[in-house]
């Protein structure tokens, strides 16, 4: 057993090289895996979907946007709009294309759990 403190890891995330957030994996265990990432304001990461498993979402500071639709050949329908503020939690189940905009004034911190596959192999941008 190995014990993390959010805060603290919030100052060793990495630049994801696929978009605006900074990213830190802090547990894996076999088909999940917890992560926390910062979103600075005015940035958004782009529209992407996961073939497999759900991502659940749980805010702990700024504020923002998550948009959510389904792929119709190489358009999206958008069909939700989510804002969000912090201690709220969303989940993305999978297929669901979704993307996330900081449109607070202060930096949008977050947490999720997800398969450890959705910021590799199975995170397909729009």
């Amino acid at each position: 057993m190995e014990k993390l403190n959010i805060d603290a890891s919030f100052k060793k995330l990495e630049q994801d090289e696929k978009s605006d957030i900074r990213i830190l994996e802090l547990i894996k265990s076999g088909t999940t895996s917890f992560f926390i990432a910062e979103l600075k304001p005015g940035k958004k990461l782009p529209a992407h979907y996961h073939k497999e498993g759900s991502e659940i979402y749980h805010v702990l500071t700024g504020k923002g946007k998550m948009e959510l639709g389904t792929l119709s050949g190489e358009e999206v329908l958008w069909q939700k709009s989510l804002d969000f503020t912090p201690n709220d939690i969303l989940e993305v189940k999978p297929s669901i294309v979704h993307r996330l905009a900081n449109d607070g004034d202060e930096n949008l911190r977050i947490v999720f759990i997800t398969p450890p596959s959705h910021l590799g192999d199975d995170r397909i941008f729009i």
